[in-house]
């Protein structure tokens, strides 16, 4: 069984001791180091502990000065608007996991407030600052590029410590991994279906994965994992790599069909690479699954409408919508944080 990591520990025990004290607004605590010796831990482990129950409204960290008790952090809040910023919001599975977080704040009296990055940073950026400057209940939101460096991580910390409890679906930022996120095992979903794959004989596994999301990065995890406890022999050639700005580069011409030559299996980053790729596959004359077997992640609609129908991980997509929903309510009403992790099962389609 997994262990509570010590920062958890230290986290549950400070919030036990804020509420049974009932202290006041503004009620300092013990330092970082005072704290770090009282309970014989590092000071790392004390800031991570810290910065959860930031998070949660539950205490302000002045820099320079200290950290304080905000009692009044839920009293005060009344819009009963909930704002969810994500990557995109017409395209893909995101209608499903916006319609899961709207069912789940209507059914508690709240509103919700839409907007979109594009998945840029900049676009993020004036987000948060409108939301810094404008009161809402909290927020629901799918990071900008979240495997790369965020410039916005400085106002993701002005957020909560103004209050304003937010969660994360999809990733998160690890400068932020205190914050409460919902995501996907998708190293596990990966693994599997390399594992998957394995089983069905095939030896030669090619990937196609996106580089600037933790989704991408994670699935490569798995991918590469899944070789290993397959007993497969990994290359790096085998893995081919795309990012928000340049994906049209892969699908120029015939240059992914010489990539692909060799290969008898392909695990693509989503349902949309995976059409792309049966679309190849097919215009170079050569047969899914009989050449090439595709499988790919998310299970949308899209995999469901290609002409073979394609193999796919499922994206629990208006599952995470409401549990991330759920899960901000609770901290507006003074709930702890939480890392929610949801599995996701290999639907057995036509292409593999």
């Amino acid at each position: 069984m997994k262990q509570t990591p010590k920062y958890m520990h230290l986290a549950d025990s400070l919030r036990k001791i804020i509420d049974e004290n009932h202290y006041p607004d503004g009620f300092a605590l013990e330092t970082e180091y005072e704290l770090a010796k009282r309970y014989s831990l590092s000071r790392q482990t004390v800031r991570h502990a810290l910065d959860i129950l930031a998070s949660e409204g539950k205490i302000k960290k002045i820099k320079g000065s200290g950290t304080y008790v905000k009692r009044n952090a839920v009293l005060n809040k009344k819009t009963k608007i909930i704002g969810v910023i994500v990557t995109y919001i017409s395209q893909y599975i995101f209608p499903s996991i916006l319609r899961g977080i709207e069912s789940e704040l209507t059914a508690n009296g709240y509103s919700m407030e839409l907007s979109s990055t594009s998945n840029q940073a900049d676009k993020e950026r004036d987000l948060l600052n409108e939301y810094i400057n404008r009161p809402v209940d909290g927020l629901i939101i799918e990071g900008t590029k979240t495997n790369f460096p965020n410039p916005n991580i400085r106002l993701y910390r002005e957020l909560f410590d103004i209050g304003v409890p937010y969660v994360f679906i999809n990733g998160y930022y690890p400068e932020l991994k205190s914050i409460s996120h919902v995501i996907t095992d998708d190293c596990g979903a990966s693994k599997k279906a390399v594992e998957y794959l394995a089983q069905k004989g095939h030896t030669r596994i090619a990937g196609i994965f996106k580089s600037d999301d933790m989704q991408g990065i994670e699935r490569y995890r798995g991918y590469f994992e899944g070789f290993d406890s397959s007993g497969l022999e990994f290359h790096d050639n085998s893995v081919f790599w795309f990012n928000t700005e340049n994906r049209n580069y892969l699908f120029r011409e015939d240059y992914l069909m010489k990539l692909l030559n060799g290969y008898t299996a392909v695990i693509c980053y989503n349902d949309e690479i995976a059409i792309q790729v049966y679309e190849l596959i097919r215009k170079a004359g050569k047969s899914v699954p009989g050449d090439i077997a595709v499988i790919s992640f998310d299970n949308s609609i899209f995999s469901d409408l290609n002409t073979v129908k394609i193999t796919s991980m499922n994206h629990p997509k208006e599952e995470i919508g409401i549990i991330a929903a759920r899960q901000l309510i609770k901290m507006i009403n003074g709930g702890k944080c939480e890392y929610i992790v949801l599995p996701m099962e290999l639907i057995e389609k036509e292409s593999t």
